[in-house]
């Protein structure tokens, strides 16, 4: 991880261009001991043997709970796919089929 990117294992290759949001435990915790996660949103730059690499293009602290909990599917918020489009409109050069999350 660094402050332009993340590689990461997800067992599986994403397409290249992919936005995409990863919810990361951070290791230090707030004043009180609550657990923090560092959200990135990003895109895809390559993925291959089920290893990718993104961009860091946007990220925010989050506090989390202090029991694991699963993510078992999609989010119940639209944040990530208003970024997307958001991204898309700003860089033409990405196609539809890239923003898809």
């Amino acid at each position: 991880m660094g402050s332009g990117g993340v590689a990461f294992s997800l067992g599986c290759n994403v397409a290249a261009g992919t936005f995409i949001e990863l919810s990361i435990s951070w290791p230090v915790q707030l004043d009180n001991g609550t657990p923090m996660r560092l959200v990135v949103f990003g895109r895809v730059l390559r993925s291959g043997d089920g290893v990718s690499a993104c961009t860091v293009d946007k990220y925010e602290f989050r506090t989390q709970a202090r029991a694991p909990q699963v993510n078992t599917g999609l989010r119940g918020n639209v944040l990530p796919l208003r970024w997307a489009e958001h991204m898309t409109k700003q860089s033409p050069k990405i196609s539809s089929t890239a923003a898809a999350v």
